[in-house]
């Protein structure tokens, strides 16, 4: 009995020792995914707060500066090109990591985040910081497994849904005119309607809604309203109102539900799409409005799809 009672502190500072010496003065925990998803809009998905919040694996409490889970809390810190320091906090101690980001063959990437966790020279502080590690990996790989299902769906990343198609209209009849001023949907409805007013005069049939593109010259110091309607056959048009024909080639679509805040923001993701992607657009991107402007008043309900055709 003598023996066991020597024998157990003895046993104990051994094993102490053992894991004090396997335990390294630094941790490194790290976590690595390959993401189906393009490089360069997943960035900019991981380097703003707000998109954080939607794919965060739990919801947390507004009023906090970062984010929480399991005991830790997760601070977008320095963005950098490669990817973004993320500060960890547990408890009163904080930890700088590198969340890094490489782009992989076709549209895919790969994440890598990497932390050091700094131990202790004293032995019962060295074990607790080692379990701290365990418990801080596991926390990284469930936060990069639900970025990864998030970003893996495009339209989590561009806020549309956004397809390839061709193009179907080919024949239309356009209207340009050129003002000083920001076109206003009366305006540019009374454009739509001479159209309309033509093609049905000429005994032709539209074959889709009105179609719109606005944007601002800057060597005119003008805006440019160019609006379409969509025919049957070929017309030929008159002083104001010219036919155009359209190459029936690939074209990227997505439907948009809101105003014109909503339909721009829309259009501005559709040209990081095509940046994203490396695409070249060889004609001008446009609106078909859906939905009768004049008619519905609530911008809510506003259909609007864009187009934007693509090589």
């Amino acid at each position: 009995m003598r023996k066991l009672l020597v024998g157990l502190p003895v046993f104990f500072l051994v094993g102490l020792a053992i894991v004090y010496f396997l335990i390294p003065q630094e941790i490194k925990v790290s976590t690595i995914a390959v993401i189906k998803a393009n490089e360069h809009a997943a960035y900019r998905s991981l380097t703003n707060d707000e998109s954080w919040k939607k794919w965060w694996p739990v919801k947390n409490d507004e009023n906090k500066s970062g984010l929480g889970l399991n005991g830790f809390e997760y601070t977008m810190g320095i963005k950098q090109l490669d990817g973004i320091e993320v500060i960890i906090t547990n408890k009163k101690n904080s930890t700088s990591s590198a969340l890094n980001h490489a782009a992989l063959s076709g549209d895919s990437m790969m994440i890598n985040w990497t932390a050091i966790i700094t131990t202790s020279a004293n032995p019962f502080e060295k074990i607790r910081k080692f379990f701290e590690a365990k418990e801080l990996k596991r926390n990284m790989e469930q936060v990069i497994a639900h970025f990864k299902t998030y970003a893996e769906k495009s339209e989590n990343l561009y806020g549309i849904k956004i397809t390839q198609t061709t193009v179907t209209d080919t024949i239309l009849m356009v209207l340009r005119k050129l003002q000083k001023n920001k076109p206003t949907e009366s305006e540019i409805y009374s454009q739509i309607n001479s159209i309309k007013k033509y093609v049905a005069s000429a005994g032709a049939t539209e074959t889709n809604h009105p179609m719109l593109n606005t944007r601002f010259l800057h060597d005119q110091k003008s805006f440019e309203l160019m609006v379409a309607i969509p025919v049957n056959k070929h017309l030929k048009g008159n002083d104001a109102i010219i036919w155009k024909r359209m190459f029936p080639g690939n074209i990227l679509t997505a439907e948009v539900k809101g105003g014109p805040a909503t339909v721009q923001q829309a259009m501005k993701q559709m040209e990081n799409y095509v940046f994203d992607h490396q695409k070249v657009s060889p004609a001008l991107q446009y609106q078909l409005l859906v939905t009768d402007r004049m008619k519905e008043k609530d911008t809510a309900k506003w259909i609007t799809k864009i187009y934007y055709p693509v090589l």
